[in-house]
């Protein structure tokens, strides 16, 4: 939860914003909402449902379901599990006739308004991730044959599919690393609905059992896909994909 001074910080800019019952002006209150919305937003606290209010409610969606678990999963699910107020997390069944088969769910809980966003970024990550290495691993795969062309070594070691995780490693961090820079300055054109962590406590009573994930974890990284991953991350620009979508205004 939010520490009482914070909410009070904002109660009192809310109450500046109100031209009805301040004596500021219309510039004065405008900048207070924003100041606002802005602290709101920097401690995850949903400004609507500020003092308690009514219930929220939750919604937990499958947005992929496949035989094989995606490569890339784990780590747009760090990015959204950090950065977009929804809790991503997978849940494995067996085949009814073949126990030795198992289907993967990828799936995003949170507001169902984060959720439809998260859903959308989720897509549009996922594909690039795979976009991104579909191209560095035939520029890596060329790279190995000029150099058993020329007999001459480059220092290009041949090509391993193992590689993926730690290029995708580098392309999460990056993009960690550019989100947490922009935390800092909250556009409300582009905000998500937050809520003060409600949701991962919802998670948590709904599935007490579930862990979400650390990308990294027992995994061994090849440092050439690792950095190539991350100059990568440069090609992906979350912000603009969300604005140039079907989503509409996303809620602040």
């Amino acid at each position: 939860m939010a520490p009482e001074k914070v909410l009070d910080k904002i109660r009192k800019l809310l109450a500046l914003g109100d031209i009805s019952k301040s004596k500021t002006t219309a510039a004065e209150a405008e900048q207070a909402m924003a100041a606002a919305y802005r602290i709101a937003a920097l401690h995850n606290i949903d400004i609507e449902n500020l003092d308690g209010g009514v219930g929220i409610d939750f919604t937990d969606v499958v947005v992929k379901e496949t035989g094989l678990r995606p490569v890339e999963f784990p780590f747009v699910g760090r990015i959204l599990n950090e950065f977009f107020f929804v809790t991503v997390w997978e849940s494995v069944s067996a085949d009814d006739g073949n126990q030795n088969r198992r289907f993967y769910q990828c799936r995003i809980f949170g507001t169902k308004e984060n959720v439809e966003v998260a859903t959308y970024i989720y897509q549009y990550l996922s594909r690039s991730f795979r976009s991104l290495w579909n191209g560095f691993s035939k520029e890596w795969k060329e790279a190995f044959k000029v150099q058993e062309k020329i007999g001459f070594s480059l220092g290009v070691p041949a090509f391993s599919k193992s590689y993926e995780k730690s290029f995708y490693a580098g392309i999460m961090h990056g993009i960690v690393e550019r989100l947490r820079v922009e935390k800092g300055g909250v556009n409300q054109e582009n905000a998500l609905m937050v809520i003060d962590n409600k949701h991962r406590e919802a998670f948590q009573d709904q599935h007490p059992d579930t862990k979400t994930y650390n990308a990294l974890a027992k995994q061994k990284i090849n440092h050439m896909a690792f950095q190539a991953g991350f100059v990568d991350s440069e090609k992906i620009n979350i912000r603009k994909a969300v604005g140039g979508g079907n989503q509409g205004q996303l809620r602040g």
